[in-house]
């Protein structure tokens, strides 16, 4: 390990479970209106979400490494930064609160869901005598274009949300 620390964080193992919080920083609307989106003007800049995550990544070949996050999703490793994005965006209903109260009322519609999320290692420091990466920082982005507004006010197709996200991951 020792070996490696005069090159930072990027030459430390990446794999491992992580504490991951995602802080929103904006939602946009590139295509207009963004009413009737599930969550959209309801997100508070600076409010944070927590949970977790895993990385697991075979380095041994040279860059870019091959890898997943929490088992499934494809993620790659250049030397600087991971990337992480299924193969393709999902399909989801739209939710709706038709009476403001916070509660989800219906489900219609349909929207695809694409995700996109880069990481930089930030810090490492040596856990059970291997480099190990301790800190990951970067941005995730979330776009939501509705494919059938199924009936619902100001949803039309083709309507785009974009949801960006500072997101920390903290070795566990």
């Amino acid at each position: 390990p020792r070996i490696y620390r005069q090159h930072g964080p990027a030459f430390a193992t990446l794999t491992g479970n992580y504490d991951t919080t995602a802080t929103f920083v904006s939602e946009t609307c590139p295509t207009g209106n963004c009413v009737g989106y599930a969550d959209a003007g309801t997100q508070v800049p600076g409010a944070a979400r927590t949970g977790s995550g895993s990385l697991e990544f075979d380095c041994s070949g040279g860059f870019p490494c091959q890898g997943t996050s929490d088992g499934t999703s494809p993620a790659a490793f250049d030397g600087l930064a991971i990337t992480l994005a299924p193969a393709a965006p999902d399909t989801a209903a739209c939710i709706h609160d038709d009476d403001a109260d916070g509660i989800d009322d219906r489900e219609s519609g349909q929207i695809t869901v694409a995700l996109a999320m880069s990481l930089v290692p930030t810090r490492a420091d040596v856990r059970d005598v291997r480099w190990q990466v301790t800190r990951l920082e970067g941005r995730f982005v979330r776009t939501d274009v509705v494919v059938d507004g199924g009936g619902c006010a100001a949803m039309a197709a083709g309507q785009t949300t974009v949801y960006t996200y500072d997101v920390v991951w903290t070795l566990a």
